[in-house]
């Protein structure tokens, strides 16, 4: 299961965190990191459709969407397969990520997320 916290800084502080939503695993496998693998990539849909506010189906396996496949696998190998047992990423960087991965490629439109003026300013 992935919880959505509200961020607190240092150990310490999150040690009463106060969960907003669990993801739970799909019905047809796990949740995975560390590695490159479906449990990965898996946890890369429930981590960007969550933090995106886009629909799972479009980064699901055979979904026909070939930039949120190409997304979510980057996202896979870029920065899944670098985390730990347990692990926290800020939705803020993932926007970060996404924003520059969307932009090296030149692939408009971007989720609106991204071209919202609340988090793009905040953002760089």
């Amino acid at each position: 299961m992935i919880l959505v916290e509200v961020p607190e800084g240092g150990p310490t502080e999150r040690e009463k965190v106060r969960v907003l939503r669990e993801i739970p695993p799909p019905e047809y496998g796990d949740f995975g990191w560390g590695y490159n693998g479906t449990g990965t990539s898996n946890a890369a849909i429930a981590v960007l459709s969550d933090a995106l506010e886009l629909d799972p189906a479009a980064l699901d396996f055979g979904a026909g969407e070939a930039d949120g496949t190409e997304l979510r696998e980057a996202f896979c190998v870029e920065v899944l397969t670098d985390l730990c047992d347990e692990w926290r990423l800020n939705r803020r960087a993932v926007l970060r990520w996404a924003a520059g991965w969307y932009h090296q490629r030149g692939i408009t439109p971007v989720p609106a997320i991204l071209g919202d003026p609340a988090w793009t300013q905040s953002l760089f």
